[in-house]
């Protein structure tokens, strides 16, 4: 089956969870409350994150796979989280995240992107690429 992006909702959140605590090494931290004020929509110390954040998540046979957290306050846009569960890592599910995250960025009328990554991690090598 294919690999399905879509925007996270209220639902994911339990999952989302679960996926950073097991990858919080790797992970810059971020309070819980500002995932679920994106995900709910609802205001967070007198912001509206849900106006230009959005949380998206890959799906494969109806199992959710990894997340990505990204911020369109401004040029350029930032990634602060791609998260990928360790048996499901292949490079497609990065790529589709990150490519969801450019069409968001032209639609907002953003050129550049961004991903803040530690540089003694494993990952980085899809970043380099």
């Amino acid at each position: 089956m294919e690999t399905i992006v879509r925007e996270a909702v209220s639902n994911d959140f339990f999952y989302i969870e679960s996926l950073r605590r097991k990858n919080g090494s790797a992970l810059g931290f971020i309070p819980k409350n500002v995932y679920l004020s994106i995900l709910e929509k609802k205001r967070l110390d007198n912001r509206d994150r849900w106006a230009y954040s959005k949380i998206w998540v890959t799906v494969d046979n109806n199992d959710l796979t990894g997340f990505c957290y990204a911020s369109f306050s401004n040029d350029p846009v930032n990634i602060f989280q791609v998260v990928v569960q360790e048996d499901a890592r292949r490079w497609h599910r990065a790529l589709l995240l990150e490519k969801i995250v450019y069409k968001e960025s032209l639609l907002r009328g953003f050129t550049k992107i961004k991903c803040r990554v530690a540089y003694d991690l494993e990952a980085n090598t899809y970043w380099k690429c």
